[in-house]
């Protein structure tokens, strides 16, 4: 079972993707709007993506471009169009990072059958990569935690502060309260230069 995050403002369009994935035995968090699908991306950390290029808010194209700055080539990103023969719509879509474009309308099975053979094809992690220690960690930030308190460092200057209640050195990133605040955020290790573990702020 794979997860599955699908962002299309079209109702209809939606509920056909959602149901027929869910079918298939995936996990699926369906959304309306670009704003919506990059803070959907963050949580749920998805398999795979499929974004409409016209959606409310953030454009499909940039919401593949902030995706695929934080997850890195392998994550499958299909954006589809009603005008995808638009030389301009394919050329954005490759810029943008996109896995592939398909054109609306669509057969459904065919569709979800294509985009089942990119999650599989996509390179699974081996043990030894997996639980390797992210170098973006500080020493005493190597093991796994049920809480920790973490200073994150970014290329720009800034610092945060926030407590997490996970932290993987073999993951991508992490989730984590930024600290004097409720404001959950998600920290990508290939965003930052450094995260430490502390036992006070």
């Amino acid at each position: 079972m794979s997860k599955i995050l699908i962002a299309e403002d079209d109702d209809s369009l939606r509920t056909l993707l959602e149901v027929n994935f869910s079918a298939r035995k995936h996990m699926v968090l369906a959304v309306a709007d670009g704003e919506k699908a990059l803070d959907a991306y963050k949580h749920f950390n998805p398999d795979g993506v499929i974004l409409d290029i016209m959606l409310p808010g953030i454009l499909g194209w940039d919401v593949c471009r902030a995706i695929r700055n934080t997850a890195g080539r392998n994550l499958p990103i299909i954006l589809m169009s009603a005008l995808y023969n638009k030389l301009e719509f394919r050329l954005d879509a490759q810029k943008a990072g996109a896995t592939d474009v398909v054109a609306k309308p669509f057969d459904i099975n065919e569709f979800a059958a294509y985009f089942e053979k990119l999650l599989k094809a996509v390179p699974a992690p081996s043990a030894g990569v997996q639980n390797a220690a992210n170098p973006k960690l500080s020493a005493t930030s190597m093991k796994y935690s049920t809480e920790k308190k973490v200073v994150i460092y970014f290329p720009d200057g800034a610092v945060i502060n926030g407590i997490t209640s996970a932290l993987n050195p073999g993951g991508a990133g992490f989730n984590m309260t930024v600290a004097g605040g409720n404001k959950r955020m998600y920290v990508s290790y290939a965003a930052v230069l450094r995260v430490e573990v502390v036992d006070e702020f």
